[in-house]
């Protein structure tokens, strides 16, 4: 658990500094030595969010890429312009459209003003920034070169917000079409095939299996669909107010990884992000095994912890990047490769730019490629689907048709 412990210094400065331990106590112990505890207070994440009125719907609220990288840009314009940070949020806050993101900028101006760093007040506000967005300012903060590093990580949440338009298309068409077409196909069921289940039943004709089954169905859905209605409704708001939906999303990246084809789009996404945000800190000069770390988080969801921390073993015993890449044991060996390459050559800075503009690239291609593949393999399900559908209902009167001629 996570504690915000304020603290009185002995020259009489108060400030409040995060701590994870395990319990109020433990949290108040740790800054012991650095003066009289004031207060322990516990600070919300990620996980109980959703557990406080409204925070089940923080998920349409939260501030996007997008958001985040215009806040990035011009907080960064602001500070190299000659302006306190206190004074360039107050100046951002005003005109923020995003409700959420509005609220944690003015909580974060009240933070910084009570003596709390930038990063540790970003950490407050997990609701709207991102951990991986506090991390890298904390390495800014580190390497003072704060504003170097805002501007790599606005360049790095546009081509993010770029990347996931382009996914978010991708599935968008598929999604259209499959609604398309369970609509037709409830129209069908409920309206015309009960129509021809009368007439058939009524000339007495023989009935193959594949229709009696589809008239079964069309029964049962016509007879029970407002219950089936009900019943989805019900279901979708218990998973979603239950927290289901966040724990399944949480989920969803290792479920769409057993496809081969969907596996590679993801690995190269988290493979740019974590470049992009490595390349960023060293550009800023944050100490190699800090920008490591850091950046090391964007791959919490295809790396395990065991290999994660087989990597960062690697580095703090004198290995070098490449050897700490291949700990990773990473589905693409491009990034220890090229990694090797740098070293040997360095560039390890240079190389890890490149390598940012590889995945990048090799996302843009294959985003493109999926979308080619995808539009006809949707369309060509679709019209089996509604061809059976039709047979199924007309083969007993061609049948009939051809018998009476």
């Amino acid at each position: 658990m996570v504690f915000k412990v304020t603290y009185l210094l002995k020259n009489g400065e108060k400030k409040a500094s995060l701590i994870d331990a395990g319990d109020e106590t433990s949290a108040a112990k740790a800054f012991a030595g650095e003066g009289f505890v004031v207060s322990v207070e516990k600070e919300e994440t990620p996980e109980n969010l959703s557990g406080r009125p409204g925070g089940v719907f923080n998920f349409f609220r939260r501030p996007d890429d997008f958001n985040l990288m215009l806040f990035t840009k011009e907080l960064s314009t602001l500070l190299k312009a000659g302006l306190t940070m206190p004074e360039s949020l107050e100046i951002i806050e005003a005109h923020i459209g995003n409700k959420m993101l509005k609220t944690a900028v003015a909580g974060i101006k009240k933070d910084i003003v009570s003596g709390i760093s930038f990063s540790q007040a970003l950490k407050s506000h997990p609701e709207a920034f991102p951990e991986l967005f506090a991390r890298c300012v904390a390495g800014g903060e580190s390497s003072s070169n704060l504003t170097g590093v805002l501007d790599i990580l606005a360049q790095n949440l546009k081509n993010s917000h770029q990347m996931k338009s382009k996914m978010i298309n991708i599935t968008l068409y598929p999604l259209v079409i499959i609604s398309i077409t369970f609509c037709v196909f409830a129209f069908l069921l409920l309206y015309v095939v009960p129509s021809f289940e009368a007439v058939f039943y009524e000339i007495r004709i023989e009935i193959p299996p594949h229709t009696r089954l589809l008239f079964f169905i069309s029964g049962m859905i016509k007879k029970h669909y407002a219950k089936i209605a009900a019943g989805v409704v019900f279901l979708a708001a218990a998973a979603f107010f239950g927290g289901f939906i966040r724990a399944a999303g949480r989920r969803a990246v290792k479920i769409l990884r057993v496809f081969p084809v969907v596996c590679g789009l993801i690995d190269n996404y988290y493979l740019f992000v974590f470049s992009g945000m490595l390349s960023s800190l060293l550009r800023s000069a944050a100490p190699a095994l800090e920008s490591f770390s850091v950046s090391l988080f964007a791959l919490n969801d295809i790396v395990a912890q065991h290999k994660r921390d087989a990597a960062m073993e690697t580095l703090k015993t004198g290995g070098s990047f490449s050897n700490a890449v291949a700990a990773l044991e990473l589905s693409d060996e491009v990034m220890a490769r090229m990694c090797a390459v740098g070293e040997r050559s360095g560039k390890i800075s240079d190389m890890i730019d490149m390598i940012n503009d590889y995945y990048l690239q090799s996302l843009q291609n294959s985003i493109e490629r999926i979308s080619e593949v995808l539009e006809p393999v949707i369309i060509f399900i679709t019209g089996i689907f509604i061809a059976a559908l039709i047979l199924s209902v007309f083969l007993p009167i061609i049948k009939i048709t051809m018998g009476g001629i």
